[in-house]
C-alpha cells in the first residue's frame, strides 16, 4: 500500500530545511516576517522561546500563563504559532484541573477554554492579527498560501512530526524475540530455557483464556462497568470514559497513558478476570505480604503511539506483560548493552533519552545493529563481503530500505544458534500474548493501536541473586541514593527492604536464600545460568564447589535501575511493564506538568 501522506501543520509551520527550497527572495521575506512578528523574542532561538513561555526547567515555574499566551496570539502570525503550541496548553490544562477534563475540539487550547475558563477564540485572535473583521478564517495556517510568510521552525514542527509521521515499516519488520506456544511451555521448561539464562521470550496465547481477554476488558465492556472509575493517567486521577474520549480526539506526539497500580482496589472485579500464569507464579516477594511488598502490578491502557521509553525494571526484578487487546512493538537490549541515544547516570538513578518514542526511532533506530565503529557506510565499503552482502549491494540502489531490513533480520537472528542471545531483540505482541522481560534488560514498548494490557514484576528463585545484590548495593550507597534506587515502597521503608526480605526468606524459603548466597559468593566465577535451589545436579555442583564457567553476556548482573518515585506532575509518558521508569530524566523539559503513565517523564526535547 502507498504510504500515508504527512498532514500539514495546523499553523502552516515547516521544518527549517524547507526554506532552502524557496527562491532566495521568498526565503528572505519569510525570515523578515518572522523576525518582525516576534519582536524582541526574535533574538532568541525558537526552542528557547518555547522554554521561556513554558517556564524553563524549574518544576515550580508555570511560565507566562494562559492569559499571556492568549494575548501573545493576538500580536502577529508568528507569535500566534508559538502561543498556540499544543504542549503549552496541555501543561496549563493539567496544572489547572488535573485529570478532571473532557478533551474538546481536537486541541488542548480549546480544552482549556472549556474546562477552565473562556479564553479568546480563534476568531478573536484572527481579528487581532489581521485587523478589523476581514481577517482570515480562524484555523487558517500562518501565511495562508503566501510562501513568503510561511514560518520555518524545527522547534515548532517537532511535536507535529512526532504526532503525525507515519510509522516506518522498517521499524516493525524485525521479529527476533523467541516465541513459543502456550501449549508447549510449562514452568520447568520456562525456567530451564529462558529464565535461568535470563533470556526474553514471547509466549503466544498464554493469556488467551482469561475472562479479560475473552471480552470482559473490551473498550465497550470496560466503559459499561467502570466508565466513571478514576484511574491513574499521567499521574492524575481521570475517569475512564474521559480517558477514552481524549484518545479518540487528541493527536499528541506522546499521548497520556493509563498506568494504575491500584486498579484492583478501584475495580475489584478486574482482579478476578486475570491471574498470573503458572510459569510466573513463584514470586518470592509475595512472601512479604500484599501490603509490605513493593508495587508489582499495573493496568495499562493507551492509544496509538503511546508506550514506554527505555528503562530497566525496578529492584532488579523480572516482569511479564500480557496484551489483552491491541498490539505492542517491543525492542529489548541485553543488560550490558545500552541502547543508542540512551544515557543512564553513573549511579543508575536517572536516564536521559529522546522525549518521544517516535523521535527515538527516527534518530536512533538506524544505529541499533551497528557494532562499535561501524556504520552503514563502513559496511558498504568493507572489502570482505559475503556473497549475500554482495547481492545486497547490487540491489541497494533500487530498493535501499528493503535491503536494510534484511540486514537487520540477519543480524537480529545471528545469535540464535549460540548459548548467548543476541544483544538486541524485537517483536510484536498481539492479544493473548505474554512477553517475559528478564531482569536487567533495557526495553521499550510502542503501542501500534489502542491497547489494553496488564503487567507484573516478580522475583522468582532464578532472579533472587540479582534482587538481593541490588537491594544490598542500594543499602551500601551513600546518602539518600539508596532510597532513590529502591522503588515501590514508601521512602521510610525502602532502606529496610533488604533486611525484611532476607528475614522472610530465612523463615519460609531458607533453601532458596542459601543457594542465592552461595551463588553470589562466587563473584566473577559464578556461572551465567542459575536454576535456584531446585537446579540440576550439575548446576548445584558448580555453585557448591565454585567451579569456574564462562559467563555469557546475558548472565551479567545489573545493579542499577531508574528510580521509581520521581515526582509526577503530568504526562511522563509510559512504561509497559515498567514501574521503574518514573525516574527518567529528559534532555530538556517543556513542562513537568504532563508526565505520563507507563512510568517515565515525557516532555518536549529541544536538544
Amino acid at each position: 500500500p502507498a504510504p500515508r501522506a504527512m498532514r500539514p501543520h495546523p499553523e502552516g509551520v515547516l521544518p527549517v530545511g524547507n526554506a532552502y527550497l524557496l527562491p532566495p527572495e521568498e526565503a528572505a521575506a519569510s525570515a523578515r516576517a518572522k523576525r518582525d512578528g516576534l519582536g524582541s523574542f526574535a533574538s532568541l532561538d525558537d526552542a528557547l522561546i518555547l522554554r521561556v513561555l513554558a517556564g524553563g526547567d524549574d518544576d515550580d515555574d508555570e511560565g507566562v500563563g494562559p492569559d499571556a499566551l492568549a494575548c501573545l496570539a493576538c500580536c502577529s502570525r508568528a507569535a500566534r504559532a508559538f502561543a498556540y503550541h499544543e504542549d503549552l496548553w496541555k501543561a496549563a490544562t493539567l496544572r489547572a484541573v488535573g485529570g478532571d477534563f473532557r478533551f474538546t475540539g481536537g486541541a488542548w487550547r480549546r480544552t482549556y477554554a472549556r474546562c477552565v475558563r473562556a479564553m479568546p477564540t480563534d476568531a478573536d485572535s484572527t481579528r487581532c492579527v489581521g485587523g478589523g473583521g476581514g481577517g482570515r478564517r480562524g484555523d487558517a495556517p500562518v501565511g495562508g498560501g503566501d510562501r513568503s510568510k510561511t514560518l520555518f521552525s524545527d522547534a515548532l514542527y517537532l511535536r507535529h512530526l512526532g504526532a503525525h509521521l507515519p510509522l516506518d515499516p522498517e521499524w516493525l519488520a524485525v521479529d527476533s524475540i523467541p516465541r513459543v506456544d502456550a501449549s508447549d511451555v510449562n514452568p520447568a521448561r520456562f525456567a530451564r530455557d529462558f529464565e535461568s539464562v535470563n533470556r526474553p521470550v514471547i509466549v503466544s496465547g498464554l493469556c488467551a483464556d482469561w475472562p479479560a481477554t475473552r471480552g470482559e476488558w473490551t473498550r465497550d465492556r470496560l466503559l459499561a462497568t467502570h466508565g466513571d472509575v478514576k484511574f491513574t493517567v499521567g499521574g492524575y486521577q481521570m475517569r475512564l470514559r474521559d480517558f477514552y474520549a481524549y484518545g479518540d480526539d487528541a493527536r499528541d506526539d506522546l499521548p497520556l497513558y493509563l498506568f494504575d497500580k491500584k486498579f484492583c482496589e478501584k475495580a475489584p472485579s478486574l482482579a478476578a478476570q486475570y491471574s498470573p500464569p503458572d510459569i510466573f507464579a513463584d514470586d518470592l516477594f509475595a512472601l512479604l505480604g500484599e501490603n509490605d511488598r513493593p508495587d508489582h502490578r499495573w493496568l495499562i491502557a493507551g492509544g496509538e503511539r503511546s508506550g514506554s521509553g527505555f528503562h530497566k525494571d525496578p529492584n532488579a526484578t523480572s516482569a511479564w506483560n500480557a496484551v489483552i487487546s491491541g498490539r505492542k512493538k517491543w525492542i529489548l537490549f541485553a543488560p550490558d548493552e545500552t541502547p543508542p541515544g540512551v544515557h543512564p547516570s553513573a549511579d543508575g538513578s536517572a536516564v536521559v533519552q529522546p522525549v518521544t518514542l517516535v523521535e527515538w526511532y527516527m534518530n536512533f533506530y538506524g544505529h541499533v545493529y551497528e557494532t562499535d565503529g561501524e556504520s552503514e557506510t563502513d559496511e558498504d565499503n568493507n572489502e570482505s563481503k559475503t556473497d549475500e552482502e554482495e547481492k545486497d549491494e547490487e540491489e541497494e540502489e533500487a530498493n535501499r530500505s528493503s535491503v536494510r531490513r534484511r540486514r537487520r533480520r540477519r543480524r537480529a537472528n545471528a545469535g540464535e544458534s549460540s548459548d548467548a542471545p543476541p544483544r538486541v531483540m524485537e517483536g510484536i505482541c498481539g492479544p493473548g500474548d505474554v512477553l517475559f522481560v528478564p531482569s536487567g534488560w533495557w526495553h521499550m514498548a510502542l503501542n501500534l493501536e489502542e491497547c489494553v494490557a496488564v503487567t507484573q514484576n516478580f522475583c522468582s528463585p532464578r532472579t533472587l541473586p540479582k534482587v538481593l545484590r541490588f537491594l544490598k548495593d542500594a543499602i551500601d550507597a551513600e546518602g539518600a541514593l539508596g532510597a532513590e534506587l529502591v522503588s515501590g515502597t514508601c521512602r521510610t521503608r525502602r532502606g529496610s527492604l533488604y533486611e525484611r526480605f532476607v528475614a522472610v526468606l530465612a523463615e519460609k524459603r531458607p533453601d532458596e536464600l542459601a543457594a542465592a548466597e552461595r551463588y553470589l559468593a562466587l563473584g566473577a566465577r559464578a556461572p551465567a545460568k542459575y536454576d535456584g535451589a531446585g537446579g540440576d545436579d550439575g548446576e548445584a555442583a558448580g555453585i557448591a564447589t565454585g567451579t569456574s564457567r564462562d559467563r555469557s553476556r546475558n548472565g551479567a548482573i545489573e545493579h542499577r535501575v531508574a528510580r521509581d518515585e520521581k515526582r509526577r506532575r503530568g504526562d511522563p509518558g509510559a512504561a509497559n511493564g515498567a514501574a521503574g521508569f518514573d525516574g527518567v530524566r529528559r534532555c530538556s523539559t517543556l513542562s513537568d506538568a504532563f508526565r505520563s503513565g507507563e512510568g517515565n517523564s515525557f516532555s518536549f526535547n529541544f536538544s
